[in-house]
């Protein structure tokens, strides 16, 4: 074969497999543009009208929600991304400086105040930021007891839900450009995340922790239920106290398997209030709405809008970014959570950031072997429990145990 005729076939083998890979990468974005439409015919649309007053300020939100949409929003409107909800939170200023973020459940189902499925004491939660140039730290209200709190700054009015139209969506969008968070970080894909060369360039550097953990901001706190002297219960208890009688303690080895039917079964868990804590709610099902004392709350259909409110009192830890310093790079210093009670005073309360532990690359440079390092639990300032080697890590505390009067239950709230 001469040189002409080898070029000649070179090129039409190129033509052939650059035809292949052309109409495979059309077929390609026809999938995903049917997919994009599909998911576009089934985006439905409500609107959420709260208020509150904070600090003498009536605030007020009137949001359109889409879900199931394509957003183009931000900056100079060349970057979009899909979203399962638009907004998933809204933070509009206030007067005096600080910011109320409003949560936005999961209720993309229809669901209206107007039809019944949206309680007249539905309650959406919102979080109360001091500076609404750092939305790093909050206090979150999900619960009457929050609202009612001595500690309270916040007053929440009521809130409904109406049916709304991808029209009013679309309009509503220069005013949803005026949300103090991006929901577009709650979106975030793995590409989004920095590289090891920006995290060591940005090292303890707070706005940029504040922005690459905003679609990690979660309100945290520890629901402490006073036991019921029911005499099977606390003989279970007994048997898997510690022989030293701590005041503070937590099941180990094979003592831990004792404490599932307590937490469990609803015919042998521990009651507080003549109520078994099964009918209680510590697990996060705020996406529906919270449960309030009458049994409302959230959308009617929801799994868990039967639960009845936890005693809540809020955790601040020092892996989260409001309090995470250069201290932490020694891998020998512990991890601090703590449990603030303030004699009753924070009842309902949760505080709401991002944490650096257990987030890849930025968490490791952050606070390298983490996972790992002891954790200390304090209550009000006052050690109560500490981990084992290797037992630390976000999931620190576990369930535990004051003597055998009261058990703790930690929990957390995500928005996505």
């Amino acid at each position: 074969m001469t040189s002409n005729a080898r070029m000649r076939l070179v090129w039409l083998v190129a033509a052939i497999l650059c035809l292949t890979a052309t109409g495979y990468y059309a077929n390609y974005w026809m999938r995903l543009t049917d997919l994009r439409e599909s998911a576009e015919k089934s985006s439905r649309f409500y609107r959420l009208k709260a208020s509150y007053v904070t600090a003498g300020e009536s605030v007020v939100f009137n949001i359109v929600v889409g879900c199931s949409v394509t957003v183009t929003r931000y900056g100079d409107n060349s970057t979009s991304y899909d979203a399962f909800r638009d907004p998933v939170v809204f933070a509009k200023p206030t007067k005096a400086g600080g910011a109320v973020m409003q949560l936005f459940p999961n209720i993309c189902n229809g669901a209206t105040t107007a039809n019944g499925r949206i309680p007249q004491d539905f309650l959406p939660g919102a979080v109360l930021f001091d500076n609404k140039n750092d939305l790093s730290f909050g206090v979150g209200y999900f619960t009457e007891d929050a609202f009612e709190s001595p500690n309270s700054k916040l007053t929440f009015l009521g809130a409904t839900v109406e049916a709304a139209s991808k029209k009013e969506w679309m309009e509503f969008q220069p005013t949803a450009a005026e949300n103090l968070v991006n929901p577009s970080r709650f979106f975030m894909t793995p590409q989004g995340l920095p590289s090891k060369a920006e995290i060591a360039s940005h090292l303890w550097n707070r706005e940029f922790l504040n922005d690459v953990f905003l679609g990690s901001l979660g309100c945290r706190g520890i629901a402490r239920f006073k036991i019921d002297r029911e005499p099977k219960v606390l003989a279970r208890i007994h048997s898997i106290w510690p022989q030293d009688k701590p005041q503070f303690w937590r099941p180990r080895g094979a003592s831990s398997h004792e404490l599932s039917p307590l937490l469990s079964d609803p015919a042998q868990s521990i009651s507080s209030n003549g109520v078994s804590i099964t009918q209680y709610f510590h697990k996060q099902m705020g996406l529906v709405g919270f449960p309030t004392r009458a049994g409302g709350g959230g959308e009617a259909n929801a799994k868990h809008w039967h639960l009845i409110p936890s005693p809540i009192f809020p955790v601040k830890s020092t892996d989260g970014v409001p309090w995470a310093g250069p201290e932490l790079s020694d891998p020998t210093h512990p991890i601090v959570r703590d449990l603030e009670i303030d004699g009753g005073r924070n009842l309902g309360l949760t505080y709401c950031y991002p944490r650096i532990l257990g987030y890849g690359d930025v968490g490791e440079m952050h606070i390298p072997g983490g996972m790992k390092r002891a954790v200390e639990l304090r209550i009000d300032g006052m050690s109560a429990l500490k981990s084992a080697i290797g037992e630390g890590g976000v999931s620190f505390p576990p369930v535990f145990f004051e003597r055998d009067e009261y058990i703790f239950v930690p929990l957390s709230f995500t928005f996505e």
